[in-house]
């Protein structure tokens, strides 16, 4: 008998074969689960600190990864007060604040790229910008731009949303000229949402971009066939964005988000009767304004980073290509695609003291230099990439019954998975609905590979736990041994 390791569903009944109440840092794979990746922490030996420059961020609210046509790579990141750029040489954060003062936001910073130039907007300061090719620090952005939360690039015009003062309105560029905000001058200009609240982001979608607000979401047309630049028409009235940052583009036209009543891709929700009820039972309501999704192109999975109600922030992932979700209790300051910084065998001695703490696969992109991979702002404020040792994981079978109504003696379970390192825990109950009571956790045998776990009880379930550093791929389903016990 094979008992599955089944995809994480927490909303379905707990003795659902088909789904698993609760998987922790592990990655969904075709026919089960893989493992998730750790953090590498980029760690300067003798970091040469310059004025202003430091080795660690407190409080990252942001971090983004520019690269230029002529291939010059940037890592800007920031927080309340200061901007700062990733020093390859030297692996610390060189400031790249404004000069005329500091800034001051309680929200998180949206970068955009346009050309060789970032833009960066916290809803507080001015949209700030900052030349790749010749800039030494950011600067105000000229001419007389809005105040705004985010920044999204559609066409040659750059579209600002979520403004201090119209959180109604979304504004426009002159077309290719992010300098140009004179409404009527070179195509720039600006529309009022008339219903739906709050304009909250923008996704950019082919022939314009989609806009989302607080309780509706509406469609931005390039209106080639009218005197207009822009278009607007209403696609949903009945949901909008739960938070200024929960949604994210995952492809061409295609994006996720979470809103008041769940988590959609476009307009098919992905969350109800799966996990939408767990999750609003999980989070802590008083910082979803706080709940930031992010994308991992190379795994296909989006991540969002929230705060729940045990005070902990944790991520939940969504794998767009398997249609599967996963759960993760790694902590970040902040997320994002992430550049690797270069890396030689002569340099190696910036991240390791010696080669026996290597903890990176030599086919890893940490070690391509310039290469695009995920990772973010470590809670240690350290720039860092998803490429280290395994995580410790658990996995979960649901609740089953192999006998019902009777009892089943268990004498045995091998897990189906090229792990050699790994514990298994029986737990079994008299009933569905009563606890779970949990065993001790066994090793497997060294030649069958075989747990010697033995119990019964009318439902059983079983835990995987993979320690942290065990080298693993997949893990599909648990064989089971054992025989129908007497009904009581």
């Amino acid at each position: 008998m094979k008992i599955p390791l089944s995809p994480f569903e927490p909303d379905k009944a707990s003795y659902n074969v088909a789904a698993a109440d609760a998987v922790v840092n592990a990655l969904p794979v075709v026919d089960g689960w893989g493992p998730m990746p750790s953090l590498n922490e980029t760690i300067p030996v003798d970091p040469d600190f310059g004025e202003g420059s430091v080795e660690t961020l407190e409080g990252c609210t942001g971090v983004f990864h520019a690269r230029t046509a002529a291939g010059t790579v940037a890592t800007f990141a920031g927080t309340a007060t200061k901007l700062y750029r990733f020093n390859e040489t030297t692996l610390i954060w060189d400031d790249v604040s404004r000069t005329s003062s500091d800034y001051s936001s309680s929200f998180r910073w949206v970068f955009l790229q346009f050309g060789d130039r970032v833009l960066a907007t916290n809803g507080t300061d001015p949209i700030q910008k900052f030349d790749i090719s010749s800039d030494a620090v950011f600067a105000n952005l000229a001419g007389s731009p809005p105040v705004c939360r985010s920044l999204i690039a559609v066409g040659d015009f750059v579209v600002a949303l979520g403004i201090d003062s119209a959180p109604d309105l979304v504004r426009w560029s002159g077309i290719n000229n992010t300098e140009q905000w004179a409404e009527g001058e070179d195509g720039a200009g600006s529309q009022r949402m008339p219903a739906g609240a709050d304009v909250m982001a923008g996704i950019s979608v082919t022939g314009g971009a989609v806009i989302l607000m607080r309780a509706a979401i509406r469609s931005m047309r390039f209106a080639l066939e009218s005197s207009w630049i822009f278009a607007f028409s209403d696609i949903t009235s009945e949901r909008g964005l739960a938070a200024p940052y929960a949604g994210a583009q995952i492809g061409q036209d295609d994006f996720v988000y979470y809103s008041p009543s769940g988590f959609y891709r476009v307009n098919n929700p992905i969350g109800a009767e799966r996990l939408n009820k767990w999750f609003s039972e999980t989070i802590d309501t008083d910082f979803l304004e706080d709940m930031e999704a992010s994308v991992d192109p190379y795994r296909q999975v989006v991540w969002w980073r929230f705060r729940a109600r045990d005070a902990k922030s944790y991520l939940l992932g969504y794998n767009w290509t398997l249609d599967r979700w996963c759960f993760s209790d790694l902590e970040f300051q902040a997320l994002a695609a992430v550049v690797t910084p270069s890396v030689t065998i002569d340099g190696m001695d910036k991240y390791f003291d010696t080669i026996d703490e290597i903890d990176v696969p030599f086919d890893s992109r940490f070690w391509q230099s310039g290469q695009p991979t995920f990772g973010g702002i470590s809670i240690n404020g350290r720039l860092a990439f998803m490429s280290g040792d395994n995580l410790a994981c658990d996995l979960y079978t649901s609740e089953f019954a192999p006998a019902d109504p009777d009892r089943f003696f268990i004498n045995g379970a091998r897990l189906d998975s090229d792990a050699a390192d790994y514990t298994m825990t029986l737990g079994t109950s008299d009933y569905k609905g009563q606890p779970i009571s949990w065993r001790n956790p066994v090793t497997p045998s060294a030649r069958t590979r075989f747990c010697g776990i033995r119990g019964d009880g009318r439902m059983l379930k079983l835990k995987v736990n993979m320690p942290a550093g065990a080298v693993w791929k997949t893990a599909t389903t648990i064989e089971l041994m054992g025989e129908r016990a007497a009904f009581s």
